[in-house]
């Protein structure tokens, strides 16, 4: 015994070539398993059941947990254990510890695990469901159909993460109440939003006052409403994309949207970047314009006095005639 300790306290993999007697001694596999989780492979049936021995050397590796005994494997605290390190070690765990609602809804709680742990028959527990929701929003997928269009739980659901609400149906998706709640979190939300609700002004202007490009979603009417638009180039002068070609049009509207991004001048009707009014009022606030202007400006004196005040460079954009 004496020998074999020593060995163990060195390679605990040697454990394998020890007496079987050896391999049942608790204090010889103790040694060996806290050296390396691996060692409990080669301990005896026995002390693969035993809940202390198998806890430390899940501990150390969740992948422990396959040399255990079906004890262990049915042990909660074991396998919460395994299951916070990773969701493979669920292959591993007993059918009847992911039936037992006291335990799942310890692992939903603690944040070690997702719905998809739990046994069929307990995802249309709406207890259950609520709890896996509140941890991961998009957990609503696994759910009973039922459970799906709960308002309630599809509400936990979108507080959680606002992607949830791709798996709503049309009457949840509806609910203006329910988009409000997810555009607050994530104003992209509102694609999930049915025609009507990206529709309604409130709700589409509370999306584009944080994040601009969210007019990608709203409605059609609503890409045509001046007001709203104007709103949405305040944070992202990239998104006159989504405008209508009217506004796309519109000096004050495409003015707003260059101050706010230079780079909106791709989505800018090129009728106003040849109009030399309008040109000259953006290169009061950016030179660069005169980079992505009508050729037929080029000798336009007015913009360049403008420009050049800014950047010298601007005179490489210049006509010959007012370079000369």
């Amino acid at each position: 015994r004496d020998v074999v300790t020593e060995a163990v306290k060195n390679d605990a993999m040697v454990l394998k070539f020890a007496d079987l007697a050896l391999r049942g001694d608790r204090g010889v596999v103790s040694i060996a398993v806290r050296r390396d989780w691996r060692a409990l492979q080669f301990a005896s049936t026995e002390l693969r059941c035993d809940r202390t021995l198998v806890l430390t050397a899940v501990r150390q590796d969740w992948s422990a947990l396959q040399f255990a005994g079906p004890g262990p494997c049915s042990d909660e605290d074991v396998v919460l254990e395994a299951v916070r390190q990773d969701w493979r070690a669920v292959l591993l765990v007993s059918d009847d510890l992911r039936s037992n609602r006291g335990f799942i809804l310890r692992g939903l709680s603690s944040g070690a695990m997702k719905l998809d742990f739990a046994a069929t028959s307990l995802r249309s527990d709406r207890g259950v469901v609520l709890a896996a929701v509140r941890r991961c929003g998009r957990d609503i997928s696994l759910a009973s159909a039922d459970l799906q269009e709960d308002r309630e739980v599809m509400i936990a659901a979108v507080e959680q993460d606002p992607a949830a609400l791709v798996f709503a149906n049309t009457k949840l998706a509806g609910d203006t109440e329910i988009i409000r709640l997810a555009v607050r979190r994530s104003p992209s939300a509102l694609q999930y939003g049915t025609l009507a609700v990206r529709g309604n002004r409130e709700v589409v202007l509370a999306a584009v006052r944080q994040e601009g490009s969210a007019l990608l979603y709203a409605a059609e009417p609503l890409k045509q409403d001046r007001g709203l638009v104007l709103e949405a180039l305040r944070t992202d002068g990239d998104a006159l994309q989504f405008a209508s070609a009217e506004l796309r049009a519109d000096p004050e509207v495409a003015l707003a949207a260059l101050r706010q991004s230079l780079s909106a001048h791709r989505f800018v009707s090129p009728t106003l970047l040849a109009d030399p009014a309008f040109v000259h009022a953006v290169a009061r606030h950016d030179w660069r314009i005169v980079e992505v202007m009508a050729p037929n400006l080029c000798g336009e004196r007015g913009i360049f006095e403008t420009a050049v005040r800014q950047e010298g460079r601007a005179l490489r954009f210049a006509s010959k005639a007012l370079r000369a």
